[in-house]
């Protein structure tokens, strides 16, 4: 497997329309996020997912040259082997500088 590459894009740089949070559900838990719609050309950005010393660690890299289109992104935790981290309150967003900020867990209890 090939080391995950470094992120490219500060937190405090990305136009959310929904901030990054872990939602619980179900004893499930999905990352939660929506990039705004801007008026010029929107980029998609790629989100990679990477574990190191105990953390779970999201972030983007790009952008590419693909239109984002502003939809609400539910990505399992599952898929990332992320569970642990959610279960421990142990994932943040990593920035290019190395500067993490938390991502809240929140209940949906539908």
């Amino acid at each position: 497997m090939l080391p995950a590459p470094d992120p490219t894009i500060s937190y405090d740089d990305i136009w959310f329309a929904i901030p990054p949070v872990i939602v619980k559900r179900d004893n499930n838990y999905y990352l939660k996020y929506r990039l705004k719609l801007l008026d010029d050309i929107n980029l998609r950005k790629v989100l990679v997912a990477k574990k190191d010393q105990g953390k779970g660690y999201y972030y983007f890299i790009g952008p590419v040259s693909s239109m984002e289109y502003g939809n609400t992104v539910e990505r399992p935790l599952i898929m990332d082997e992320f569970v642990k981290y959610a279960e421990t309150d142990s994932i943040y967003w990593l920035d290019p500088d190395g500067h993490e900020t938390k991502i809240q867990i929140i209940e949906d209890n539908g």
